[in-house]
């Protein structure tokens, strides 16, 4: 009951935000890009949370579950592809959108080029609401089971749930709203990530029991190849985790 209560002023809360940053909402820049007053520390934790929350919490550790020290090449590739977003793309980005007065990835690329007729810009918005509807699909589904196993809520109620306290702190507030919100909730992830393992050893009873557990499991969830002596082989596991990463990537460069 208490984890209800608890669950429920976490719910107000975000709510809250899209109110309070309704009220500072005032121009289609505020809406669109929260006026561009956002700093550096909210937008990178908001940017990485909203990207990575459902998929990072649940996703990545089912497929560590699977597959062992073979999870080690995606988290290698989103590391990289967060790097490079950060330290290559985003200052340019920031400094050019704001240069040619583009609010969104597809008004830029329009001007950018000078596409008079919008057709890059139309084949960005595309790509961009294709490969997010995946990307969104996945958080929304990360709802419902967080909400079926947290609190025994039924797995189409915790979607529902979810998918109606995003939609109102969204427009209410925008980006603004979604910034902030993804703010809190990455703060909270970022504890969560370091908090979890470490309760988990000291319950397993240390690395030793842990190693010895996986082993006795699978010893291939030791191998960085998952057992594999064929870079060719291409079976159904790896056929799943082939449009995994795929689409993943995909939301992630969008």
């Amino acid at each position: 009951m208490i984890n209800l209560i608890v669950f429920s002023i976490y719910l107000l809360v975000l709510v809250g935000i899209g109110y309070f940053t309704y009220l500072r909402t005032n121009t289609l820049s505020d809406y669109t890009l929260a006026g561009r007053s956002n700093n550096k520390w909210i937008t990178a934790i908001s940017a990485e949370s909203s990207d990575m929350s459902g998929w990072l919490l649940l996703g990545l550790p089912g497929m560590a579950f699977l597959s062992g020290f073979g999870a080690i090449w995606t988290i290698t590739g989103i590391l990289l592809g967060t790097l490079f977003n950060w330290t290559v793309i985003a200052n340019r980005l920031r400094t050019a959108s704001e240069y040619y007065g583009a609010l969104t990835i597809p008004e830029y690329i329009d001007k950018r080029f000078n596409d008079k007729n919008g057709i890059l810009g139309l084949i960005a918005g595309i790509v961009i609401v294709i490969f997010m509807i995946i990307n969104s699909s996945a958080e929304i589904i990360g709802s419902g089971k967080l909400l079926n196993a947290a609190f025994g809520f039924d797995y189409n109620v915790g979607i529902i749930i979810g998918l109606l306290i995003v939609l109102i702190y969204t427009f209410l507030g925008g980006f603004l709203a979604v910034s902030w919100s993804n703010f809190l909730q990455g703060s909270l992830m970022f504890i969560a990530l370091i908090l979890v393992p470490v309760v988990a050893l000291l319950d397993i009873g240390g690395l030793t029991n842990l190693s010895n557990s996986l082993i006795m499991q699978d010893v291939n969830l030791f191998s960085f190849l998952g057992g594999e002596n064929n870079f060719c082989s291409y079976n159904g596991r790896n056929r799943y985790w082939y449009w995994y990463w795929l689409s993943r990537s995909a939301a992630h460069f969008s």
